[in-house]
């Protein structure tokens, strides 16, 4: 009888983590787990960073699993990672996140955003302003005509680094040369 229920014992511990070594299976409990953290996050805002960071590593996880196999849904999770690190006070973390979609995904259509964002969180969060420079440059060098941030890396280039009073004076300047 003992040797019965070891058997049985080993046959589910068995059957437990061959399941678990199943990346479709993997995929299903790391979604239903994002599911039920968004739930309990009640959205964007964060109110919980034990939780944000909870769901930042899962998503790291379960976009690594969906890369190859599917892309968008990898770009997808990276990209809502990366926004809630951003939300979250995280900004390195922001970063990262969207230099992968970017480095890992080069052709998606939103590593172009992705790009543009690391650029934007480094000037505005971060405060390194010569990497936002570097980042802002290689964007307009490779999306010299995205209609969605081109305009902004340029304006963001020509502002870099100037105070809201300067960009004012700036503004003003240039209206007072158009009404001429």
């Amino acid at each position: 009888m003992m040797k019965k229920n070891w058997i049985l014992v080993l046959s589910v511990l068995l059957f437990g983590a061959c399941t678990q070594n199943n990346p479709a299976d993997k995929v299903a409990v790391l979604i239903s787990q994002l599911a039920a953290l968004d739930k309990e996050m009640g959205g964007a805002a964060v109110s919980d960073p034990s939780k944000a960071d909870q769901f930042i590593q899962i998503s790291e996880e379960l976009a690594a699993l969906q890369l190859t196999a599917s892309p968008d849904k990898s770009a997808e999770v990276l990209l809502r990672a990366a926004a809630l690190a951003k939300a979250a006070g995280k900004p390195a973390k922001a970063v990262e996140l969207y230099q992968r979609v970017y480095t890992e995904m080069p052709k998606h259509p939103k590593a172009p955003m992705a790009l543009f964002m690391s650029g934007f969180i480094y000037e505005n969060d971060l405060g390194d302003l010569q990497k936002a420079r570097t980042v802002y440059e290689q964007f307009l060098q490779e999306y010299p005509a995205d209609q969605d941030f081109a305009d902004d890396a340029n304006s963001a280039l020509k502002l870099l680094g100037k105070s809201p009073e300067e960009i004012v004076r700036e503004f003003e300047k240039l209206q007072s040369g158009k009404s001429e």
